[in-house]
């Protein structure tokens, strides 16, 4: 055996040891601050928007990842809109206003909605938007109005939804996305995702907007009847054809569909939950992708973000235990070794900014009833 391979064992059973010792320390408290120091200085690009993510790699024996791939990564709504829920529930003023600057500055179409991804130079840009990322900023700004009674957040959120409303919407229905890539032939969705139908800030647009009342009752009448035998919803609605579509999707967008629905519908939010906790029962696992039709495992693998929405969806619906085991199996994916240049991040095969925000998220459910 050589000297080199034996210092590498050895320099291998340190790191192990460090990080046994100190994730045995970690709280969920602290598991939530590590980890948006991490982002905070590690995800953020110069104007203060999040990267997108990167693959794995690693450094002799320590998993780290690359820096420049993950800048070059560029910018989506989906995790701005994220992060913006994030520091409005937090109450972090900063880090909420440094997300709404560069989206106002770097994502906003001529057309109000926002391009769904923009290059890390801002050079490409998507010429259409994603309904459920407007919403969810919507969202975020009557959060942070709510927070901090700041007009402005107001001012943006209704704007930005009269904007939803003109170019996301038909005959009252919410369209998956709007696109302007044909230069003067801007053109809807056909079609919608039942986790893009955010009912509760619908609900809540209602109450300074009329007229998103009938949108929203739509939107919960299409949500619930996608809803099948199982728990779980299908993935699509196609308002051409008044089809529903996709018995599989992601289970963290399944997920969303049970958040989305709980407000209207205690019920059906917790069937969704009791089907989850019966297929986590059986070998201690939720997977990236169950048939909705029959509830089959349809993709074998495991994500920090699937947990992370499992936890906020028991913690809605009131299933405490639910929500702490879910807690458990998303700490398992943080970097909790102090050595490693993850530290405090969330990761599985790539480092992906919406898993370490969907974490930021669930943790601070988790750790607001402690407060």
């Amino acid at each position: 055996m050589s000297k080199t391979f034996r210092f590498l064992l050895v320099l291998l059973f340190i790191l192990i040891t460090v990080s046994v010792v100190f994730s045995s320390s970690i709280t969920t408290i602290k598991a939530e601050r590590i980890a948006k120091k991490f982002l905070q200085m590690r995800m953020l690009g110069p104007e203060g928007g999040v990267y997108t993510g990167s693959r794995m790699s690693k450094i002799f024996l320590i998993q780290s990842y690359n820096p420049s791939e993950f800048s070059a990564s560029g910018y989506m709504s989906e995790n701005i809109s994220l992060l913006m829920n994030y520091a409005a529930f937090s109450g972090d003023r900063e880090l909420f206003d440094r997300q709404l600057n560069f989206l106002l500055k770097s994502l906003q179409s001529p057309y109000g909605v926002f391009s769904w991804k923009i290059s890390h130079d801002g050079a490409q840009y998507s010429e259409s938007s994603s309904s459920g990322d407007d919403l969810r900023t919507i969202s975020a700004l009557l959060a942070a109005y709510r927070k901090w009674n700041r007009k402005s957040y107001l001012k943006y959120a209704l704007q930005i939804a009269d904007a939803v409303r003109k170019n996301e919407v038909e005959n009252n229905e919410l369209r998956e996305y709007f696109s302007w890539r044909k230069l003067g032939e801007p053109e809807k969705a056909q079609k919608v995702k039942l986790a893009w139908l955010d009912v509760p800030t619908m609900d809540e647009l209602s109450e300074y907007d009329s007229s998103w009342t009938s949108i929203a009752d739509r939107a919960f009448e299409t949500l619930k009847g996608g809803k099948l035998p199982t728990g779980l919803f299908y993935g699509g609605y196609d308002y051409t054809s008044s089809s529903y579509q996709n018995e599989t999707q992601p289970t963290y967008q399944q997920l969303y569909c049970g958040i989305c629905i709980t407000g209207r519908d205690y019920e059906s939010a917790h069937k969704m939950l009791e089907f989850f906790k019966t297929a986590f029962a059986l070998d201690n696992t939720i997977y990236d992708e169950y048939s909705a039709k029959d509830g089959g495992v349809s993709a074998k693998l495991q994500s920090p973000r699937t947990y992370a929405v499992a936890a906020r969806l028991a913690y809605r619906v009131g299933d405490i235990a639910f929500g702490v085991q879910m807690i458990a199996k998303l700490r398992a994916y943080q970097e909790l070794n102090p050595a490693s240049p993850l530290y405090g991040s969330f990761h599985d095969e790539g480092l992906m900014a919406a898993d370490n925000i969907e974490a930021l998220l669930a943790l601070y459910e988790h750790n607001s009833r402690g407060r």
